[in-house]
């Protein structure tokens, strides 16, 4: 504590030492040096002593009504000079002592921030020499590009509909930097996919001077790229997006959002790598910066023409050469970002880095989703038919893909995405994500897939859930029996684990809670120790009910909000909710705050369903809502 209080006395003296050191400085135009300007000082005093005097004297006489006193005009004048002189040599001195006493804390201050955090894990120290250190062990970095033709009425069609889909990786990145410029993108390159898409809609525009797709090639194909459905090439790259030989995968691309779009697909952002939208790859404009063309960022850094008809490269060219070929471009964002990926991995705080010593203290969680009370959906299975195949069995393997999707409203425009959550749940049981998840479920009442027909009724009336996992993943569908609710599964699974007895340790205030949020070391995730529980007991205004709706906090004393750090993107939501929750005056009247300890934590459950929500946080179990689930695998 002594040397925290000498930084903070040492931090307000320097403030205005330097407010006076930068006053000076723009008075003289020569640095002289210490002796100089002590020297300089005196000679100040010195010289201006008359005028110091004048000036003393024509205030006082100036101000009406004023007394003189008993001692005379001249001695008030040189007391008011001594003064001034006395007060600008102090701020001279004190300038240097200032100076001296930082000198003489920069160990301490050292030793401060290489210390052990309060909660007793060794702070990682960030710098550029962290990528080589194994930085992508548990990673693997791809390039990705699309090329879409058009759909719909209008010139060129205004839909974009997918046509071909690229996705390349380099075998050997680290010696991608050493080529000289120039090389061709074909060096050290290999193509993981590239197919054809049969376009889902009627396209009124092949767009071929961009897109390289004509007529003639879905009726003549060309024989080493295959055709493939949009079902078909979408649950494809899913799947190789969620893993590849165990690691997590890093998508690189120029302008993903369209190639995601088109895919109808997403990605974890922390997970993603656009160089259109990369500081130093943008134009630099007056007010903000502005995303380059990749043929352009091509030329230069690399010194390679792409989307040009050219004999180079012509195993990355198309067939007919002309337009762009996917290959190509997804090979020139990938080399661009391995040329670069020292600085784009700084400037993002190394966020790749491996917190598994972070997170070995705690054990690994098993996630809930209440699938009759959040907007998603099944997509490619029929659940009511599986049931009553597999209806003797309480568990049995899909073998194909299903799809859990559910829809997205864009922030900047009013355009309606589909996400699909499987490749996230893949991605997420792997090693290395943090926190650790060893399941995730998805539940569904039993009543909701009961058939009508009598005959077939048997199979549905089991009291057991049935389980339907997929292959060599640990995601999977659980069916409650028609008479048991999932409700009541639920609870009785988290009790089974969970110990309330020791999670509460005290109530806190809006301010605690954004202090406790802000508590986290070097961005990582999954640091904090505690969670917040927010609970309504009152009414409130017009404007805190408002607030309360858009936190399922609908009714006094009836549902809960968890505000968490499990992952960064979940910490700064949390953290928003708190402080719209501190702008709203009087709030804190009608709700309470809990701190609860996660560290018997075993499940999280996510879910809308206020009533569910209540009965889970008295057992001690964290609750999510949809909108707070969106933003957990956010970065």
């Amino acid at each position: 504590m002594t040397q925290v209080a000498a930084i903070v006395a040492a931090a307000g003296a320097t403030t205005t030492a330097v407010l006076l050191y930068a006053y000076r400085r723009s008075k003289r135009s020569q640095s002289p040096s210490k002796q100089d300007e002590r020297e300089r000082a005196k000679r100040s005093f010195e010289v201006h002593r008359g005028d110091l005097m004048a000036v003393a004297g024509r205030r006082r006489s100036s101000r009406p009504g004023s007394r003189a006193r008993s001692q005379p005009e001249e001695t008030q004048s040189t007391s008011f000079g001594l003064s001034l002189a006395r007060i600008s040599h102090n701020l001279c001195e004190l300038r240097f002592s200032v100076s001296r006493c930082i000198r003489a804390l920069v160990p301490y201050w050292e030793i401060i921030s290489s210390s052990t955090s309060r909660t007793g894990t060794k702070r990682i120290q960030r710098t550029k020499s962290s990528i080589d250190d194994d930085y992508y062990a548990r990673h693997a970095v791809v390039g990705l590009d699309c090329e879409m033709v058009g759909a719909g009425r209008g010139p060129g069609g205004r839909i974009s509909v997918l046509a071909r889909c690229s996705v390349v990786v380099l075998e050997e990145p680290k010696r991608i930097v050493e080529l000289p410029k120039g090389t061709g993108l074909d060096v050290h390159l290999c193509t993981l996919y590239d197919k054809y898409v049969i376009p889902k809609k009627k396209v009124t525009d092949y767009r071929t001077q961009w897109s390289g797709i004509t007529k003639e090639t879905y009726t003549q194909p060309d024989p080493q790229i295959p055709i493939v459905s949009f079902n078909q090439c979408q649950n494809e790259i899913s799947q190789l997006f969620s893993s590849i030989d165990g690691k997590d995968v890093v998508v690189v691309g120029h302008a993903l959002e369209n190639d995601f779009d088109a895919l109808e697909i997403s990605h974890p952002p922390f997970l993603t790598r656009d160089t259109s939208l990369y500081k130093h790859f943008m134009r630099a404009g007056k007010r903000r910066r502005y995303p380059r063309k990749l043929s352009h960022l091509s030329s230069e850094l690399l010194g390679i023409d792409i989307q040009q008809q050219s004999n180079n490269d012509s195993m990355l060219k198309n067939t007919t050469n002309i337009g762009h070929s996917s290959v190509e471009d997804a090979a020139a964002a990938l080399r661009l970002y391995w040329l670069r990926a020292k600085e784009w991995e700084a400037s993002l705080d190394f966020p790749l880095i491996s917190t598994a010593q972070d997170q070995s203290s705690w054990e690994p969680l098993d996630m809930y989703l209440d699938g009759c009370n959040l907007p998603v959906g099944l997509r490619d299975i029929n659940l009511s038919q599986m049931i009553s195949e597999y209806g003797g069995s309480q568990e049995c393997t899909i073998r194909s893909l299903f799809r859990l999707v559910s829809r997205k409203k864009d922030n900047n425009s009013s355009n309606i995405s589909t996400v699909d959550w499987i490749p996230r749940f893949q991605a997420a049981v792997q090693d290395g994500f943090v926190p650790k998840i060893a399941r995730i479920r998805v539940m569904f009442d039993g009543a909701k897939f009961s058939p009508d027909n009598n005959e077939r009724s048997d199979k549905f009336a089991s009291k057991e859930t049935k389980r339907f996992n997929l292959v060599d993943s640990e995601i999977g569908l659980e069916v409650t029996g028609r008479d048991v609710s999932v409700d009541d599964v639920l609870v009785e699974r988290c009790n089974a684990s969970d110990h309330p007895s020791n999670a509460v340790v005290k109530e806190m205030t809006i301010d605690d809670v954004i202090k406790t949020l802000l508590s986290r070391e070097d961005g990582r995730n999954d640091v904090l120790q505690e969670y917040i529980v927010i609970k309504r007991k009152a009414g409130g205004t017009k404007t805190h009910r408002k607030l309360f709706d858009k936190l399922h906090l609908r009714r006094p004393e009836e549902g809960a909000l968890c505000l968490s750090g499990l992952t960064e993107g979940l910490r700064k939501n949390s953290l928003n909710i708190a402080r719209e929750l501190q702008r709203a005056r009087g709030v804190e009247r009608v709700i309470t705050c809990t701190r609860m300890s996660r560290q018997k934590i075993r499940h999280v459950v996510v879910t809308d369903d206020v009533l569910l929500a209540d009965r889970l946080v008295q057992n001690g179990t964290i609750v999510l809502s949809f909108m707070q689930f969106e933003r957990m695998f956010e970065r």
